[in-house]
């Protein structure tokens, strides 16, 4: 009786440790959701939030200064800057961000502007009603068709990096960058809005737990402030505003 009892408590030791290990590698192994990684996407996109759609608008009205088709040798090649601060309260999200701005004129053969050389950094936080969040971006961008046509081209890098604080589901924190490449980004010349356009992204970060993750995935500008984001084959409809 006693060799059994003793055989009784050691298996059920055995159990209680292999059920603790378990759970501890599940809180380990725990991640942020597809949904928050769109969360955070949107917020790298989102006008309010300081990011792609609101540095494109500012890219348009800086090119409007130089699309007139006209010779202008003395900025051709000169680089100028500036820096701005913005903040937002509205019912679904508050902001506030400090900006810096660069620019250099190239210009074509006849000494006219024809394209601008972009660089862009920003630091802030923002709330939205799932996400609180602190970060940084920069971006290095192309803004061409300053001569012909109703719209301005962007392409090139914006990163975005910081802490977040998920406000649903299992209220995730962790850290996060996200690299998007834009391609032939369509900004009309009358609004400043984006009017079409793609991009592609990683998200790359690490949670409170320690748990790593990577999403990566396409966007679609679609004009009135919308645009598509998927990520593993999911397309979510995202507002820009």
């Amino acid at each position: 009786m006693k060799t059994f009892n003793f055989l009784f408590l050691t298996l059920a030791i055995a159990i209680m440790a292999f059920s603790c290990e378990k759970e501890t590698s599940n809180v380990e192994s725990e991640t942020i959701s597809e949904e928050e990684a769109v969360d955070v996407v949107t917020g790298a996109l989102m006008a309010d939030s300081e990011g792609v759609t609101s540095e494109a608008s500012e890219a348009a009205k800086v090119a409007d200064t130089y699309d007139e088709g006209v010779e202008n040798a003395a900025v051709c090649g000169q680089t100028y800057d500036s820096t701005f601060v913005k903040s937002y309260n509205g019912t679904n999200l508050s902001a506030a961000y400090s900006s810096a701005v660069s620019w250099t004129i190239n210009c074509n053969d006849f000494n006219i502007p024809v394209s601008l050389d972009w660089g862009w950094t920003t630091q802030g936080d923002y709330e939205s009603l799932r996400l609180l969040s602190n970060d940084n971006a920069s971006s290095s961008w192309n803004v061409g068709n300053l001569l012909t046509g109703s719209v301005y081209l962007i392409s090139g890098s914006y990163i975005r990096s910081g802490s977040q604080e998920s406000k649903v589901r299992n209220m995730n924190s962790f850290t996060s960058e996200v690299d998007i490449n834009l391609t032939n980004l369509e900004v009309s010349k009358e609004t400043y809005e984006i009017e079409s356009g793609e991009g592609t992204f990683v998200l790359t970060g690490e949670t409170s737990t320690g748990a790593t993750f990577s999403f990566e995935g396409s966007i679609v500008f679609l004009g009135n402030q919308m645009a598509t984001l998927t990520i593993n084959g999911t397309t979510y409809d995202i507002d820009l505003n």
